[in-house]
């Protein structure tokens, strides 16, 4: 993560044995802690609810998170190693066309996946198909989001929002359940992913895209006044 690198830079520039250990922890915290989260509630889950008669809902959520890393594991070196450079040179205007275009590439890549493993395990359940879709597709978006919005260097949106997500997929996959059976609790724990994916969306565009088009307007007219000034005619 580009956003990670440059603070860790500057914690460890004090060279201190705490700021060694501080400089841990919050790399981990923001680069596992979803991860962690994650897997607490999926492991909470489990125990709350036996796994006899969720077999599709678990199995479904583990290839989730199997899938969406591979497919979004496979450019996001590439996509963090740019977008490092980006920073680096101070082409802020292009960071939220780079993110634009890794998000079009989460949703045509998943779509391809999609179809190639409903056809391969000749799964034609409408109901399974839509819940495993959704997740996949939307997890791997927020694998995407996750490199960007930490890019912005303002990591707790992160953490509160795969809090916040985390508690709604759990309580929604245990309420639903019980009203509803197994594939509502599936769509219980699709809407914390919602809630997660919706969350780091507005923070990538309020500091990407927004500040980067005031900046741009603000740097135009500070131009444009400056060529009405004689003494600024060579611009």
């Amino acid at each position: 993560m580009a956003g990670i690198g440059f603070e860790l830079n500057k914690l460890l520039k004090k060279n201190s044995f705490f700021s060694d250990l501080f400089s841990f922890f919050y790399s981990a915290n923001v680069s596992a802690g979803p991860w962690i989260m994650s897997s607490i509630t999926l492991v909470v889950i489990q125990l709350l609810i036996p796994q006899e008669k969720i077999p599709f809902f678990i199995s479904g959520i583990i290839y989730t998170f199997i899938f969406s890393t591979i497919i979004f594991g496979s450019v996001s070196t590439s996509v963090t190693r740019y977008l490092a450079d980006l920073i680096y040179k101070k082409e802020f205007e292009k960071i939220y066309k780079l993110y634009t275009s890794s998000i079009s590439y989460a949703l045509l890549s998943s779509a391809l996946f999609l179809c190639v493993f409903f056809l391969i395990n000749k799964l034609f359940d409408a109901v399974k198909i839509f819940l495993f879709s959704y997740s996949l597709t939307v997890l791997t978006i927020i694998w995407v989001q996750i490199v960007f919005i930490t890019a912005i260097r303002i990591f707790t949106p992160v953490v509160v929002s795969f809090l916040v997500g985390s508690s709604i997929s759990l309580f929604g996959s245990i309420y639903l359940f019980k009203l509803k059976g197994e594939y509502f609790a599936y769509l219980g724990y699709n809407l914390g992913l919602m809630f997660i994916m919706s969350l780091l969306q507005l923070f990538i565009k309020r500091f990407l895209l927004y500040r980067t088009l005031v900046r741009k307007v603000f740097f135009s007219g500070k131009l444009l006044r400056l060529t009405k000034n004689k003494q600024f005619q060579v611009f």
